[in-house]
């Protein structure tokens, strides 16, 4: 039986500020016990460029011919990555990008994506994301030569994808995001659970 095979990528560099935290380690060490799929890390290291280090991921993914491409940013925390990665796959969705807090314009605490209301299981879709914990299928990455550009390749990269007919969704899972908290245990009314 052929798993699906997938590579996590770490966007992360050598100042401590980009040092990856101690719940993405974690889960890291995790993924590479499960079964369900044939999991290898690379780590983006010190690529700058929000959109240069996105694009390498993709890069690294098309050499390795994997199904999926996971990106993490350094401080982002998920607990079960590649349990959402399932539900996806069994779905047949092709970007995922995980819900989390942000600080938005004054300073308020803030989900990092834009509902757009349709429903798929535990899954929702969005019209727009943020990247800290984004999935994507390598249909994605065949069908588009260059998926990020600029100081907001994630928002770059919703507009072209959904352009070129695929959906993005976000799960009901929240990640983590560190700053010195865990900002997404700050958003209103939305209890974060395990992450």
């Amino acid at each position: 039986m052929n798993l699906p095979k997938v590579l996590i990528c770490i966007l992360c560099g050598p100042e401590r500020h980009h040092w990856v935290n101690p719940q993405l380690v974690a889960t890291l060490l995790r993924t590479l016990k499960d079964k369900r799929f044939e999991t290898d890390i690379e780590f983006i290291f010190g690529s700058h460029g929000i959109d240069v280090a996105r694009n390498l991921s993709v890069e690294k993914a098309r050499q390795k011919q994997v199904d999926w491409c996971i990106q993490f940013d350094n401080d982002m925390m998920c607990n079960d990555p590649l349990g959402i990665l399932a539900e996806a796959e069994a779905a047949r969705l092709d970007i995922v990008a995980l819900s989390a807090g942000i600080i938005g314009t004054g300073g308020a605490i803030e989900p990092n994506v834009a509902f757009a209301g349709e429903r798929c299981g535990n899954f929702m879709r969005v019209s727009a994301a943020g990247a800290g914990v984004l999935m994507i299928h390598s249909r994605v990455w065949a069908a588009l030569p260059k998926l990020f550009e600029g100081n907001h390749e994630d928002v770059h990269f919703c507009q072209i994808a959904q352009a070129a007919g695929f959906k993005v969704w976000t799960h009901a899972s929240l990640a983590g995001h560190l700053h010195s908290v865990d900002l997404t245990a700050y958003l209103r009314g939305i209890g974060t659970g395990a992450t």
